[in-house]
């Protein structure tokens, strides 16, 4: 086991009465890339933002290394290194987005700021002929790309990418996948939550498959790159049953 990944244990969620998630157990490793999959409405979401400190369990942990990150704020959470990137590419679009960046970076001393800024830059190099543009004045996809670095600025060791391809059209996901890859390799673990799951498959090292809040499949991507149509069969039998 290694001690330095991000561990979620017997997580249960509820929303009023209904529990939207059932005893999941999940870990990212460090540089690696977790997909999870399932339909619309399958938890997906719910399990993000619990990770993330926006929800609170009613069971089970959430462990960053050996730190419990249950209980936590959103904000200190992400100090401690997990930083959500939510569905919907949100940016403060009144701000340029230079000042995008730096904002996401104000609890980094300003040394270690700069070089986040300039590592930021460098995987997504688009965004360095917009710094001065009002972020809200960016497509779809660059607001993505300015999304994914805002993540990276606070230094994080693992990032919960919550449907990237969020309104964006095929060819523009096409470009970003790869970019996930190349934050990966950089050591930094990443669940990915992605609606084009061939894409997803291309680029993961293992695969989740969440249906109705509970866990129903795990394995090492490559099984499911030779089964394509393994993750479609297991929602029909979910549905079915």
């Amino acid at each position: 086991m290694n001690e330095t990944a991000l561990f979620v244990e017997k997580l249960t969620v509820r929303r009023g009465a209904q529990e939207v998630l059932h005893g999941i157990d999940l870990t990212v490793e460090p540089g690696s890339i977790m997909a999870l999959l399932g339909p619309n409405g399958a938890g997906k979401s719910t399990l993000v933002s619990t990770i993330a400190g926006e929800l609170t369990p009613s069971k089970g942990t959430i462990r960053l290394g050996t730190e419990p990150l249950v209980g936590k704020r959103p904000q200190a959470i992400r100090k401690l290194g997990v930083a959500a990137v939510p569905e919907g590419h949100r940016v403060l679009r009144g701000l340029s987005v230079a000042d995008n960046l730096h904002a996401a970076a104000t609890f980094l001393p300003a040394d270690e700021g700069r070089r986040a800024f300039e590592e930021a830059l460098a995987i997504f190099p688009e965004l360095k002929e917009k710094l001065a543009l009002h972020a809200g004045n960016l497509s779809g996809g660059q607001q993505q790309m300015l999304s994914l670095a805002q993540a990276l600025m606070g230094r994080p060791q693992f990032i919960l990418a919550d449907e990237m391809s969020f309104g964006l059209a095929p060819v523009i996901v096409k470009r970003l996948i790869p970019l996930m890859t190349r934050i990966a390799q950089s050591g930094i673990g990443i669940l990915l939550i992605e609606q084009y799951t061939h894409m997803a498959l291309e680029i993961a090292d293992e695969v989740a498959v969440l249906s109705r809040g509970a866990i129903i499949a795990r394995d090492h991507a490559s099984a499911f790159r030779d089964r394509p149509d393994a993750i479609r069969d297991l929602y029909l039998s979910v549905e079915a049953a």
